[in-house]
């Protein structure tokens, strides 16, 4: 090695006259260096020498064959063939040589792991993962996974190349092998943080499986002994997550911060989530053309499905005061009556939605707004109500005061299958009828919680919902109570 970086100083030196026997020992010597020795002072900083440049390009299948034996060599030992594996996973210059040699070492990858080898198998599955065909690579992550002869701990580091793969495919596996485990979340910790698990890699992830990951690692973070990469790399899958502007993102920051085995990561996770919400909207903005502001400032047209959803609940709360308090005692649209025109049982959902819709379509038919009951959404499930305006819409579920689902038909049913649809981004009206105290159309009981009128019932389904829903679910309750004698 000495005399090779004197040679090379010189201006006589030409790579092209060394011979094989002296390109594999040189290269030998350079792959068995101590480990220190080649990474001074505990870094992965190594500055290649220019004659090791020339031959990983000029002779790849030399490299590539003393690589191997190296790596073979080391693990048979027992020892950890760091130095090698490291520069096969983060070196551009090695690419071509992880993809020559990768595969093959992992299909003879010893069975019976120690330490050395569980940390050797982390570096060279990256190494494939970034350098090889996905597809070869599956079939030997299949092959291993159906063996008998993979303990939990190395099994955690095949499971996890598979989710990189084919996240679709090993989520559910991954997630029932490695939860409430903690050696196994240890392990997956490990092998994500060694290195820096490459961004290219952590970039195939969506919300769901981002929000796996750190459910499953985050908790391990606990203990001592962690690392600074292990710290980074859940830090940066969260940050990973709140860099995705949607719904989705938001509910799964949300279901990260009530998880109670993350507690020293909330304070992060609820600083987050302002951020991902103000990333949300900077993505749902759209400038407007100046009709659709004139319009708007005008309180004509809307100009979006937040401005829709906006007139429409202003609309609502119109009627419902009218349906209250008018000299036309509308509120007994909404029940059954008697030869003498009283009361005598609330009618179905289907017919006091109908009878609000009239009243609806009389007040905003002039302004070009369409609303139609049986509104189609996701799954062919269909919202009560469909308002629509240009390319935008915004459903209104209805509900009885004393329906079973009252309190969770706002998240079952508009949030998750009627606000998410593209026209909607995400906005959406929860209407609930309120009938009172009557005997035939109990309240049905909420959380803690026995409406004793309109505003109650509405503040107490407010309550149900996070923060994040409250800026695009309305809630409205329109009081249809027989007035007290």
């Amino acid at each position: 090695m000495a005399g090779l970086v004197e040679i090379e100083q010189t201006e006589q030196f030409d790579a092209t006259r060394l011979s094989e026997n002296q390109i594999r020992l040189a290269v030998t010597i350079f792959y068995t260096l101590p480990h220190n020795y080649l990474y001074p002072k505990g870094t992965y900083s190594l500055d290649r020498p220019q004659w090791l440049k020339f031959i990983l390009t000029h002779h790849t299948d030399l490299v590539a064959d003393v690589f191997t034996q190296c790596v073979r060599s080391k693990l048979h030992n027992g020892k950890q063939p760091v130095p090698e594996l490291y520069e096969l996973a983060t070196s551009d210059e090695h690419k071509e040589i992880a993809r020559l040699i990768a595969l093959p070492l992992l299909e003879s990858f010893p069975d019976a792991l120690t330490d050395a080898r569980l940390y050797a198998l982390g570096w060279l599955l990256k190494a494939a993962l970034l350098s090889c065909e996905w597809s070869q690579l599956m079939k030997i992550v299949k092959r291993k996974l159906s063996s008998g002869d993979v303990d939990a701990t190395e099994r955690v580091y095949w499971l996890t190349t598979g989710f990189v793969i084919a996240p679709e495919k090993y989520r559910e596996e991954l997630k029932a092998h490695v939860s409430g485990e903690k050696p196994r979340q240890r392990a997956l910790l490990r092998f994500m943080s060694s290195g820096r698990f490459s961004s290219v890699l952590m970039q195939r992830f969506n919300v769901e499986d981002l929000e796996l990951l750190i459910s499953l690692m985050a908790s391990a973070t606990n203990d001592n002994g962690v690392t600074r990469n292990e710290w980074w790399i859940v830090s940066h899958l969260i940050e990973e997550l709140s860099s995705v502007p949607s719904p989705d993102a938001t509910e799964s920051l949300e279901a990260l911060s009530s998880n109670a085995n993350l507690a020293i990561w909330l304070p992060a996770i609820a600083d987050t989530i302002h951020r991902q919400i103000g990333k949300r909207r900077e993505a749902d903005f759209q400038h407007s053309d100046t009709q659709n502001v004139v319009e708007v400032l005008d309180n004509r047209s809307p100009a979006n499905a937040a401005d829709l959803a906006a007139l429409m609940v202003s609309v609502i709360e119109d009627l419902s005061k009218q349906i209250r308090d008018g000299n036309t005692s509308d509120w007994r649209q909404y029940w059954n009556v008697d030869p003498h025109n009283r009361p005598t049982e609330p009618k179905p959902e289907d017919a006091g939605r109908d009878a609000l819709l009239s009243d609806l379509c009389d007040r905003v038919k002039q302004l070009g707004i369409d609303a139609q009951p049986e509104g189609r959404y996701a799954e062919d499930k269909r919202a009560d109500i469909r308002v629509s305006f240009g390319n935008f819409n915004v459903p209104v579920e209805i509900k009885k005061s004393c329906h079973t689902d009252l309190w969770t038909a706002i998240k079952n049913q508009l949030i998750a299958k009627y606000s998410r649809d593209p026209g909607a981004k995400g906005y959406g009206i929860y209407l609930v009828f309120w009938f009172g105290d009557t005997e035939k159309c109990r309240p049905t009981l909420g959380p803690n919680l026995t409406p004793q009128n309109a505003a109650e019932l509405k503040s107490g389904i407010l309550d149900t919902l996070t923060e994040g829903e409250k800026r695009k679910i309305s809630v409205c309750v329109i009081d249809v109570s027989k007035p007290q004698d």
